[in-house]
C-alpha cells in the first residue's frame, strides 16, 4: 500500500508538472517570485537583480522598466527618490512597492499629461502597489467622454482589482477622480492619504459602477469644482456596494454638492468614520440620492453646507439609515436633511444617535414617505435656540424612545410637523403641537443629563428604564456601544415591556459598568464610561491611559494623542506623519528657519522652491530683496507686488529710487516701460515720454492736448493706431496695448 501511495504520488506529480509546462507553453509566461530593484542612480539597460549600484546587475533606473520586465509573483522595490514618470502595470501580477514609504517615494506625473499609474489590462487582486506618493497627475480620456480625463493618481479600468496600500495621493488634478478614478472593477485601499487633490468631480475618489472598501485612510482639504470633495460613488445599475471604514475626512470642499462624500444609486456603508469641517452647498458631509445609504458609529462635527445638509443630505428615492453616530456644531439648515417629493419618494431611519448643538434644525424632513426616529437625543444650544426638528414626511413620521430636549425652551415651541406625527415614550418640554398623536409613555420632565455638554444621564433621571420595549426590538448596544435593556434596581420601571426595559435616549444608563472592569485612571470610573470623546482611536481605552502606559504618543503634552491631533486638524501636520509639526520643530526633526511655527518645505511662499522659506533666504544673503518687502526681487511680479517690465530681475521701483533709471512723471514705471507699453507716447521717438517734455518745457503743445506741436498730425491726415503684443513671460500674462502711426 505505501509503495502504491508513493507511485501514485509521483504519477500525479509527472501528471501536473506536464500539465503546467503544457501551459506555460501556451501562454508563453514563465512564473518567478524574484525582486527587481528600481533606484535614481540605476540605468534601465541594467538586470536590476541587485540593490546597488556600480554594476551591470545595478537597479533599473525607472519604475517602468523594472514593470516591463517583470514574470508573476516578482516584486518591484522602488528605492526612496522621485521619479518623474507614469507607468502601467501591464496586467501583470506583481508587487511594485516604494521601500521608503511615501514619505520617501514619490511617482511624479508633472508635464506628461497622464495618470501617474495606469491598471487597464485587469490587474486582479495579486497586484499590489504600496508606499508612494502619487502625484502631478492629469488623467487619461474617461470611458463616458473620451473629451474630458479620469483619474489623476491612478485610473482602474473595466475588471481591475487592484490593492493600494500605504499611499499618498496629492496634488492632483483632472475632471473625475484626483486621486483614484475606477469603472467597473473594484477598488481597495488601505492606510492611504488623499490630499490637495482638484477636480470637477470626486477629489480623492470617483468610483463608477463599481463595487470596493475604502479602509483606515484620511482624506484632506480635497478640493471639487462640482461634487464630491473627496469621494464620489455612481452606480447607475443600483446592484453595487461600496464600504467607508475607519476613515477620517476633513477640511474638503465642494462648490456643488457632497463636501464629502457623494453616492448615486448603489450601496454606501460607512462606518467608524469621522467627518470635521467639510464644505459644500449642499450635504456638508454626505450627499446621498438613489440608492442605500448606512451610516453606523460615526461623527459629524462643524460641517458646513450653504443650502441644506449640514452634516447629511439624503435626496430622492434614497433609503437611509443612520445608528450609533454623533452630529454637534454642523450648520446648513438641520444637521440631517431630507428632501424629496410624493414621485421620488424616500426612508430615514435613525437610532441611537446624538443631535446636539447643531445650528438650525437638529432634522429637517422636507418630503419623504417614511421617518422614523428610535432612541435618540436630540438638544438644542442653550444660547442660540435653534430649531430642533421640522416634519413633513407623507406617509409617517414616528419618534419613540427619545429626547427632544432644550434646557431654556420649551422643545416644542422649536418642533414643527406639518404631517401626522408619532410619539411615544419620549421627553420633552412644553405641550404637544397639533398633528401629534401621543402613543403613549411621554413625560414632560428634565432628562437630567450628566451636564451641558455630557448628555448621559444622571442616576435619578426619568429615562431609565422608561422607554417602550417593542420600539427597540432592533436595538443591541447604545450609542457608547454598550448593551442596551440594562436593568437599574434603583429605578422603578416606567416603560413598557417585560423587564429589563430599555431607557430613553442616546445612552443606556450604567451599561458601560457591565461592559468594562478596567479602571486605568484609578479613579473610581470604569474606563468605558469613560469613552466618548475621549476614545479617539477607538480601542475602547481611554486616550490619557493610552498616553500614561505609552501605546499612543502625546509629543506636546496636552493629553490629546498625536495622530487624532493632526487628524481632526488641531494640530498641522503638513508633512503628513501623524506627528504635530510644532514638535518636530521643537524637537528639532523638521527646520523652522523663522519662528514662525511652520516647518519650512511647508511654508507657502518659497518662490525658487528650495524648501527654504523666502523670508530665509533674504535673511541668509542667499536671494536679494531690494526694497525690504520679504519677497525675493525676481519673484515679486508673480506675487503682484511688483513689476519688473525691463526684465532684468529687479523689480522697478528700486531701480527707480536708486536712480538707476529714469522715471521722469513719477508714476513708478520705467521711462522706456511707459513708452514701450504705450502707457506714455514719444512722438519724436527720443527715448523721453511726451508729457515729461512738455512739462518740462522742452517741447511745446499749444492746444494742450498732451501732443507735442511737431508730432500732431496736419490736416488730410489719418492717424491710425496699430496694436502692439507685449511680449511674453512666464511671469506676465498678455496684453494689448495701441501705438499710433500716421499715413499720409
Amino acid at each position: 500500500m505505501r509503495i502504491s501511495g508513493m507511485n501514485e504520488k509521483r504519477s500525479g506529480i509527472l501528471c501536473l508538472s506536464v500539465s503546467w509546462a503544457v501551459f506555460l507553453l501556451l501562454i508563453g509566461t514563465q512564473v518567478s517570485a524574484g525582486t527587481i530593484y528600481v533606484a535614481t542612480c540605476g540605468d534601465d539597460a541594467n538586470t536590476g537583480i541587485d540593490p546597488a549600484c556600480g554594476t551591470s546587475d545595478s537597479p533599473k533606473l525607472t519604475i517602468q522598466a523594472g514593470i516591463d520586465t517583470a514574470l508573476i509573483g516578482d516584486v518591484i522595490e522602488v528605492a526612496s527618490g522621485t521619479y518623474n514618470e507614469v507607468i502601467d502595470l501591464l496586467g501583470k501580477a506583481i508587487t511594485v512597492r516604494g521601500s521608503g514609504g511615501a514619505e520617501a517615494t514619490t511617482i511624479d506625473g508633472t508635464g506628461l499629461e497622464s495618470s501617474v499609474v495606469k491598471c487597464i489590462n485587469g490587474e486582479g487582486t495579486n497586484t499590489l502597489i504600496e508606499g508612494f506618493a502619487i502625484t502631478g497627475g492629469s488623467g487619461l480620456p474617461c470611458p463616458f467622454d473620451t473629451t474630458r480625463s479620469c483619474g489623476g493618481g491612478v485610473y482602474l479600468g473595466a475588471g481591475t482589482a487592484v490593492r493600494l496600500r500605504s499611499c499618498v495621493f496629492r496634488g492632483n488634478e483632472t475632471n473625475f477622480g484626483g486621486g483614484i478614478y475606477v469603472f467597473e472593477g473594484h477598488l481597495d485601499v488601505a492606510g492611504s492619504l488623499f490630499k490637495s487633490n482638484e477636480v470637477n468631480y470626486g477629489g480623492g475618489v470617483y468610483s463608477q459602477e463599481s463595487t470596493g472598501i475604502i479602509d483606515h485612510s484620511r482624506f484632506k482639504s480635497n478640493y471639487a469644482e462640482n461634487r464630491s470633495g473627496a469621494v464620489s460613488f455612481q452606480d447607475v445599475g443600483n446592484i453595487r456596494l461600496m464600504r467607508i471604514e475607519n476613515c477620517n475626512f476633513s477640511d474638503n470642499v465642494s462648490v456643488g454638492r457632497a463636501g464629502a462624500l457623494n453616492a448615486v444609486g448603489g450601496e454606501l456603508h460607512v462606518y467608524n468614520t469621522r467627518f470635521v469641517r467639510n464644505l459644500s452647498n449642499e450635504g456638508g458631509a454626505i450627499h446621498a440620492v438613489n440608492g442605500t445609504l448606512q451610516v453606523t458609529r460615526c461623527e459629524f462635527s462643524e460641517n458646513r453646507a450653504w443650502r441644506y445638509g449640514g452634516g447629511i443630505y439624503v435626496g430622492a428615492l434614497c433609503k437611509a439609515t443612520v445608528d450609533r453616530s454623533i452630529f454637534t456644531g454642523n450648520l446648513g439648515y438641520a444637521a440631517i436633511y431630507l428632501e424629496s417629493n410624493q414621485n421620488s419618494q424616500c426612508e430615514l431611519d435613525i437610532s441611537n444617535s446624538l443631535l446636539a448643538d447643531n445650528e438650525d434644525y437638529a432634522l429637517r424632513v422636507a418630503g419623504g414617505d417614511r421617518v422614523a426616529v428610535r432612541n435618540c437625543t436630540m438638544t438644542g444650544s442653550g444660547t442660540t435656540h435653534q430649531p430642533i426638528c421640522e416634519f413633513h414626511a407623507v406617509i409617517s413620521n414616528v419618534i419613540q424612545n427619545s429626547i427632544i430636549w432644550d434646557p431654556i425652551t420649551p422643545s416644542f415651541d422649536r418642533f414643527f410637523t406639518f404631517r401626522p406625527t408619532e410619539i411615544g415614550h419620549s421627553v420633552f418640554r412644553g405641550v404637544f403641537p397639533d398633528n401629534v398623536t401621543n402613543l403613549g409613555g411621554n413625560r414632560n420632565l428634565d432628562p437630567l443629563f450628566v451636564s451641558s455638554s455630557d448628555y448621559r444621564l444622571q442616576s435619578d433621571s426619568p429615562c431609565i428604564d422608561a422607554g417602550s420595549n417593542a420600539a427597540a426590538t432592533a436595538l443591541v448596544t447604545d450609542l457608547d456601544g454598550f448593551a442596551r435593556f440594562r436593568d437599574e434596581p434603583g429605578t422603578t420601571d416606567t416603560g413598557a415591556g417585560t423587564a429589563p426595559i430599555v431607557d430613553i435616549g442616546a445612552f443606556e444608563f450604567g451599561s458601560c459598568l457591565d461592559a468594562v472592569a478596567g479602571d486605568c485612571q484609578g479613579d473610581g470610573i470604569p474606563d468605558g464610561c469613560q469613552l466618548l470623546g475621549n476614545d479617539c482611536n477607538n480601542n475602547n481605552v481611554p486616550d490619557d491611559c493610552d498616553i500614561s502606559g505609552g501605546i499612543a504618543s502625546d509629543c506636546n503634552s496636552n493629553i490629546v494623542i498625536d495622530s487624532c491631533e493632526t487628524e481632526d486638524g488641531r494640530a498641522a501636520d503638513c508633512n503628513v506623519n501623524d506627528v504635530p509639526d510644532v514638535c518636530e520643530i521643537e524637537d528639532n526633526v523638521a527646520p523652522d528657519c523663522n519662528s514662525n511655527g511652520l516647518i519650512d518645505y511647508c511654508e507657502p511662499q518659497d518662490c525658487n522652491e528650495n524648501d527654504v522659506p523666502d523670508d530665509c533666504d533674504i535673511a541668509a544673503g542667499l536671494e536679494p530683496d531690494c526694497n525690504g518687502d520679504f519677497v525675493i526681487d525676481y519673484c515679486e511680479p508673480n506675487f503682484g507686488s511688483s513689476n519688473d517690465c525691463n526684465y532684468n530681475d529687479i523689480p522697478d521701483s528700486c531701480e527707480i529710487e536708486d536712480g538707476l533709471v529714469l522715471d521722469c512723471n513719477a508714476n513708478q514705471r520705467i521711462d522706456e516701460c511707459d513708452i514701450r507699453w504705450t502707457w506714455s507716447d514719444d512722438c519724436n521717438l527720443n527715448g523721453l515720454p511726451d508729457e515729461c517734455e512738455i512739462a518740462d518745457g522742452l517741447q511745446t503743445d499749444c492746444d494742450g492736448d498732451g501732443v507735442i506741436d511737431d508730432c500732431a498730425a496736419p490736416s488730410g491726415r489719418l492717424k491710425i493706431v496699430i496694436p502692439m503684443v507685449s511680449r511674453t513671460s512666464a511671469r506676465f500674462s498678455i496684453f494689448l496695448s495701441p501705438t499710433a502711426m500716421e499715413i499720409s
